[in-house]
């Protein structure tokens, strides 16, 4: 295969709350890795010695993003475990790459990761990929507003967690 038929992404680490069986924390590589890589070869480090569990294809191109969706699919069902589900739902999305931007935020105000033109990058490629999957699947905007307009309409959804998971 050439350059233009792989498929790219990040390494995605997470840990699963014992008590809800939710993610609720993850975290990118900030380096760039190959499916082939991932899949046959097995690598599972980034040059940081950073260790990840999953493959995450992002969005470089609408050819790279059809060719990558299967796999984006599979890697958003694999982190909603508490909807003990192998069918991919468009929501899912709305739980899942909101967590990894906040992540990455979360990060940079603690010192976690430097706030460098890497993490800056990675950030954005995941926003992108957001964006993607919501061009993709029209009713993740709707949900996305259904989910705002529960937040905005009644005081006990302002609390951290159960208006993103109603």
């Amino acid at each position: 295969k050439n350059f233009f038929e792989y498929v790219l992404g990040s390494g995605i680490d997470f840990t699963i709350n014992p008590k809800t069986n939710r993610v609720d924390y993850i975290s990118m590589s900030h380096d760039l890795l190959g499916a082939t890589a991932f899949m046959q070869w097995k690598h599972r480090t980034d040059t940081f010695g950073n260790n990840f569990k999953l493959f995450l294809p992002l969005f470089f191109s609408a050819e790279h993003f059809q060719r990558a969706l299967p796999q984006i699919r599979k890697t958003i069902v694999h982190l909603c475990p508490e909807i003990n589900s192998t069918r991919f739902e468009p929501s899912m999305v709305l739980d899942v790459l909101p967590k990894i931007m906040n992540t990455f935020i979360v990060l940079v105000a603690d010192k976690g990761i430097s706030a460098s033109r890497k993490s800056v990058l990675g950030f954005t490629r995941v926003h992108r990929l957001f964006l993607a999957l919501a061009h993709q699947y029209p009713t993740m905007k709707v949900e996305a507003l259904r989910r705002l307009e529960m937040f905005v309409a009644r005081e006990e959804n302002r609390v951290r967690d159960p208006w993103l998971h109603p």
